[in-house]
């Protein structure tokens, strides 16, 4: 009996760290229309409930990412704070050069760092950290 314990507490712990609480790249509405957004353009939510940060980020691609994909769409997806690049998550469909952390200037985020997608700024971006 005492070895099932030990087996079923063990699967247990095994199941509960394959749990991830990382929702970032995943599609969130910024309530902002991404028909409209202006090449470079990012727009912030900062109340997003199905973001476990509650922040959903709009990205619409740079020009320069443009001009080397010119397929690139305006994205929306959760994110959170960061400090590095590091803190940010690797590549998904939408984001296939990955995630870094990048400095915000306005809103409510004004003066923090937070998670975006590296393919839609080109080779520019305000990187925080490292």
């Amino acid at each position: 009996m005492r070895k099932i314990g030990f087996a079923a507490a063990f699967l247990g712990l095994f199941f509960l760290a394959a749990c991830s609480e990382d929702d970032l790249g995943r599609y969130c509405v910024s309530g902002y229309d991404p028909m409209t957004a202006e090449p470079g353009q990012m727009a912030y939510n900062t109340e997003a409930p199905e973001c476990i940060d509650r922040l959903c980020i709009l990205q619409a691609p740079s020009d320069t990412a443009l001009q080397q994909n010119p397929d690139l769409k305006t994205i929306q997806f959760c994110s959170h704070k960061c400090s590095s690049d590091s803190d940010c998550g690797g590549a998904d469909a939408a984001c296939p050069d990955g995630y870094v952390c990048t400095s915000i200037e306005a809103g409510a985020l004004g003066g923090s760092c937070a998670c975006a997608c590296k393919t839609h700024f080109g080779s520019d971006y305000a990187a925080c950290g490292e």
